[in-house]
C-alpha cells in the first residue's frame, strides 16, 4: 500500500515525553486531531516543514469526520497550521497539545465549534481571527495569557468564559467581535491590552476585577452598546487615556468603589469621564 509521508506544515514540534497521566486521561489518543469539514475534503499540509521534526503517517477519512494522525504525542499547533481552511467546520484538540501557535485557525471561517483542552497553556496571536461562524468560545483554566488579536473579527462570537487563570488579555483580543453581548473579566488578570474589546458593538455590560492594574489605550473604544462599567479597583488602572470608554452609549456610567470616587476623577486617562463616575458599594 502506498504509505502517505507528508511533512508537517500543519502542526509545530511534536515530542516524545507526554506523562502517564495526560496519556490516560486522552485515552492514549493524543496523536489524534478530529475534525469535519463542510465539503468532504481532507485536510493536508500545505508546505514542506521538516525543520518541525514531524511526519504526518497517515489520514483517514469516514462518515464525514476525518482523523489526522501522527507519529507522536502532537504538543503544539504550529503557526499557520489551519490557516484559510474555510471549509472546516469543527476540530477536537487532544489533550497533549499545550501551546496553540500563531494565526493557528486564522480565517476559518466556517468554523462553528472548536474544543480546547485544559492542557493549553498558551493561545497565540490571532489564533482564531476572522473566526466569522464561530459562537461560543471556552478557554480552559490552564491558558495564562490570550495572545494579541486571538479573536478579533468573530463576529458572531455571542459569549466567551475566561478563567481565573488568565492574566493578560492582548492587544485587539476580541477587537469587533459585534455579537458579544457580555463578559465578566477573572480576578487573575492584571492587564487588558490596547483596543481589546474596541468595536464590540452589542457589549452591554463588563465588570473590571480588582486585580487589573492597567487597561490599554481604546480597550472599550466603539462599545456604542455599553451602559454599565462596574470597575472595582480601588486605585484607578494606569493607562487607557481620552479613547479607553469613548462612544459608548450615551448614558454609559462607570461604577468604581465609593471610597475612590475622587480618586478616578482625577486620574490620568479617567478625568475625562468624571461626570460618568459613580460611587458602588461592590
Amino acid at each position: 500500500m502506498k504509505k502517505l509521508f507528508l511533512l508537517l506544515a500543519l502542526l509545530g514540534m511534536v515530542t516524545v515525553g507526554c506523562s502517564k497521566d495526560d496519556t490516560d486521561k486522552d485515552n492514549d489518543n493524543n496523536n489524534k486531531i478530529y475534525y469535519t469539514t463542510s465539503d468532504n475534503t481532507k485536510l493536508f499540509p500545505k508546505t514542506d516543514a521538516s525543520l518541525y521534526g514531524a511526519i504526518l503517517i497517515s489520514n483517514t477519512y469516514k462518515d464525514g469526520q476525518g482523523v489526522l494522525v501522527f507519529d507522536d504525542a502532537v504538543t503544539t499547533i504550529g503557526n499557520s497550521a489551519f490557516e484559510d481552511c474555510s471549509s472546516l467546520t469543527s476540530i477536537t484538540i487532544p489533550y497533549s497539545v499545550n501551546t496553540i501557535g500563531e494565526d493557528a485557525f486564522y480565517r476559518c471561517n466556517s468554523l462553528t465549534s472548536v474544543t480546547i483542552p485544559d492542557s493549553v497553556t498558551t493561545i497565540g496571536e490571532r489564533a482564531f481571527q476572522e473566526c466569522y461562524s464561530l459562537i461560543s468560545v471556552t478557554i480552559p483554566d490552564s491558558v495564562t495569557a490570550i495572545g494579541d488579536y486571538a479573536f478579533r473579527d468573530c463576529s458572531s462570537l455571542t459569549s466567551v468564559t475566561i478563567p481565573n487563570s488568565v492574566n493578560t488579555i492582548g492587544n485587539y483580543a476580541f477587537y469587533w467581535c459585534e455579537s458579544l453581548t457580555s463578559v465578566t473579566i477573572p480576578n487573575s488578570v492584571n492587564t487588558i491590552g490596547n483596543s481589546a474589546f474596541k468595536h464590540c458593538d452589542n457589549l452591554i455590560s463588563v465588570t473590571i476585577p480588582g486585580s487589573v492594574t492597567t487597561i490599554g489605550e481604546g480597550a472599550f473604544q466603539y462599545c456604542c452598546s455599553l451602559t454599565s462599567v462596574y470597575c472595582k479597583r480601588a486605585t484607578p488602572p494606569a493607562g487607557g487615556g481620552f479613547y479607553m470608554f469613548s462612544y459608548n452609549a450615551s448614558d454609559r456610567k462607570i461604577y468604581v468603589p465609593m471610597g475612590s470616587v475622587g480618586a478616578y476623577k482625577s486620574a490620568e486617562g479617567w478625568s475625562v469621564y468624571a461626570s460618568d463616575i459613580v460611587g458602588y458599594n461592590f
